[in-house]
């Protein structure tokens, strides 16, 4: 049996390492409080998996039923539209400070 929950654990270790390898730069505090958060999340699911099972499929259906790539899309197209705007008046405020320095001079 501990053979079978260590074949079983080996991908999700593997993931982890993977995952805090190519996080390095991340302080000690919060690489150990991924651990303890995964840590929980796993006794959790152990201790009431059928609890678990259906938070898994009700945060599942949540984000089905929230259209997330067309939010994610209509808010980058927003940000791309105001872009050339928001360029154009940081560009005046720049120009006008830097009129109004030579003026001042």
């Amino acid at each position: 049996m501990d053979t079978i929950n260590q074949t079983r654990r080996d991908p999700s270790q593997e993931l982890t390492e993977e995952f805090t390898s190519e996080t390095r730069p991340q302080s000690p505090q919060s690489s150990e409080n991924l651990h303890s958060l995964r840590q929980h999340a796993e006794d959790y699911a152990r201790e009431q998996p059928a609890k678990a099972l259906g938070i898994a499929m009700g945060v599942g259906f949540f984000f089905s039923i929230i259209p997330v790539f067309r939010v994610c899309s209509g808010v980058l197209r927003l940000l791309i539209v105001l872009l050339k705007p928001v360029l154009l008046c940081l560009g005046g405020i720049k120009l006008y400070e830097e009129i109004s320095k030579r003026y001042d001079n």
